[in-house]
């Protein structure tokens, strides 16, 4: 189950308008985990999940 919340800590992007291309995530830095990881993703925004297959069961892991 912690790779799926993993997942989500270090590819959910910060800013949620970005130029990157979304197909292919970043992993990001340690100064943004790190927060994430201990507080949740609090304060941050409204996390809505939308998939099918893997991607879903990734949020309904990390959900749990």
């Amino acid at each position: 189950m912690a790779r799926y919340y993993s997942f989500l800590l270090h590819s959910i992007p910060v800013d949620p308008v970005t130029s990157v291309n979304l197909l292919h995530l970043p992993r990001l830095p340690d100064a943004v985990v790190e927060p994430r990881g201990r507080r949740g993703f609090v304060g941050e925004r409204t996390l809505v999940g939308l998939a099918h297959s893997a991607g879903s069961s990734a949020l309904i892991r990390a959900a749990i």
